[in-house]
Formats: C-alpha cells, structure tokens, sequence
C-alpha cells in the first residue's frame, strides 16, 4: 500500500502501468483456458490466480488514486493554494471538453491560458 513517502514513485508507476494495461477479462480468459488444461485444483494454476488477483487489487488501487490526484493537482491549480498563485484559469474546468476522470492519462497540466498550442506542441512529441 503506498504511503505519503511513497506517493511520488507510486504514481509514476501508475502512468507507465496504465500505457501498458492489459485487460482484466484478457487475464481471466487465458486463467480459465489453463484450468481447462490442467484441471481447476494446480497447485502452480491456483498460486497464479491468487497472484493475479493480489496484482489486480493494486492495479486498480494506483488508477483509482492516480484520477484522483490528477483531479486534485488541477483544482489547486485554478486557485491560490498553499499562498501560490494559480497555475491557470479556473475557466479550464467549465471547458466541455474538459473531462474529470478521463479514460485516458493526462500526463500535462496547463502552462498558460493558450491550452491549444500546448496540446497541438504536445502531439507533436
């Protein structure tokens, strides 16, 4: 479980984690495709599953903690937080385009109002 100490490298993992997700209902189908072969009760099939859903509970763990951190940074970046000046316009959360939980990483946040060339500068990366 990751702790304020840890936080930083926990969600550095998450990011590199989330580009490289493979689907939970994946892991199942080839878990109960071994259990065909090898029969429910292999002791080395039922380490592997326990395994599998130890990782998975700490998988969803960082995302759940990773959309919430990224919510977080970006509100107190449209206000003074901690005597700092805010990073951007507030208007940015009114955006309809602007999604709260996104589906995918947002691995940027708002240098400027001009978000526009930022993204365009970022998907020429």
């Amino acid at each position: 479980m990751p702790t304020d100490a840890t936080e930083k490298a926990d969600l550095g993992f998450a990011l590199w984690e989330r580009r490289h997700w493979i689907n939970a209902s994946a892991v199942e189908a080839y878990l109960d495709d071994l259990s065909m072969r090898h029969g429910r009760r292999n002791p080395r099939l039922l380490r592997l599953r326990q395994l599998w859903m130890e990782d998975n509970r700490a998988r969803n763990y960082r995302a759940d903690r990773l959309r919430q951190q990224m919510v977080k940074r970006l509100w107190t970046g449209c206000i003074e937080y901690n005597r700092e000046p805010r990073q951007f316009y507030p208007e940015t959360l009114l955006k309809p385009s602007f999604l709260q939980y996104s589906f995918e990483v947002l691995e940027w946040s708002l240098r400027t109002a001009d978000w526009i060339s930022e993204v365009t500068e970022l998907n020429a990366l």
